[in-house]
C-alpha cells in the first residue's frame, strides 16, 4: 500500500537547447516534460517554438509514494508531429521523493526548486554538451495517507511474523521522515488525504470537425488539469 501522494508543479524551463529548423532557418524547440515516478507517467503539454517554456498556471502531476528513496526521472523533448520526439535533456538520477522535499523545505514551500538538466547526449551545435546550461523549476508536496483499517493489518502481521520487524520498522521510519518533512514545509499537516482516481476513456456526441482539437478540463477544488 502506498505511504502518500507526492505532487510535482512543473513551472517552466530555461535554456533548453534546440530540436527543430525553423521555415527562416533559425533554430528552436517546442518542449514538453516527461515525469515517471513509480509506475506512474506524466507528461506536461508541449509549448510551441521556444527553449524557455512555461507551464506556470498548468496543473500537478499526483504520483504514489512507496517509499522516500523512489527516483523521479524527468525528461524533456521536443515535440514533433512528423518523425519522433527528440531528447533535450534529463535529470540525473539522484533525485529522490526525500532528496526533493528536503530540497523544497531548504528554499521555503512558495519558491522553485531549480534543477539542472544534463544535455551532454545532445550536440553542442544544437545548444546541448556537457557545459549546457539548461535547466528546469519545480516545485513539491508531500501527502501522507492515514488509514487505520492499513494500521491494523500492520500491527496483525507484527505480532505474527517478529522476524520480519526491521521490514515493517523501515516502513514505518519511511513514513515519519517523509510526514516530517512535509509538516515542516508547509505548516500544516494535511490531515486524511482521499486519492480521486479518474480515467478518460472517449467522449461521443462530438462534431467530426472538432475531434481533433477536444480538450477535457477537470477541476477539484482549487486544482484543474487539462487533458491532451
Amino acid at each position: 500500500l502506498p505511504l502518500g501522494m507526492f505532487r510535482i508543479f512543473v513551472v517552466k524551463a530555461e535554456n533548453l537547447p534546440f530540436g527543430d529548423f525553423q521555415a527562416d532557418g533559425s533554430k528552436s524547440s517546442d518542449p514538453f516534460c516527461k515525469l515517471r515516478l513509480g509506475c506512474r507517467v506524466g507528461r506536461t503539454r508541449a509549448i510551441q517554438k521556444t527553449s524557455n517554456p512555461s507551464w506556470e498556471g498548468d496543473g500537478p502531476m499526483d504520483f504514489l509514494v512507496h517509499h522516500e528513496r523512489q527516483l523521479l526521472q524527468l525528461n524533456v523533448f521536443d515535440h514533433d508531429h512528423v518523425k519522433w520526439n527528440d531528447l533535450l535533456g534529463h535529470l540525473s538520477n539522484e533525485h529522490t521523493v526525500k532528496s526533493l522535499l528536503q530540497s523544497q523545505k531548504r528554499v521555503g514551500p512558495n519558491e522553485l526548486l531549480k534543477l539542472k538538466l544534463d544535455c551532454s547526449l545532445i550536440d553542442e551545435k544544437w545548444g546541448g554538451g556537457v557545459n549546457a546550461n539548461a535547466s528546469v523549476y519545480l516545485k513539491v508536496q508531500y501527502f501522507p495517507f492515514k488509514s487505520d483499517e492499513f494500521m491494523q493489518w500492520m500491527n496483525r502481521h507484527k505480532e505474527h511474523d517478529k522476524d520480519d520487524d526491521c521490514v515493517f520498522q523501515e516502513r514505518d521510519t519511511t513514513q515519519d521522515n517523509l510526514h516530517e518533512i512535509s509538516h515542516s514545509l508547509c505548516g500544516i499537516t494535511a490531515g486524511d488525504v482521499v486519492l480521486l482516481s479518474v480515467k478518460l476513456y472517449h467522449a461521443t456526441g462530438l462534431l467530426e470537425t472538432d475531434v481533433g482539437k477536444v480538450q477535457v478540463r477537470l477541476r477539484v477544488g482549487d486544482v484543474e488539469i487539462l487533458s491532451r
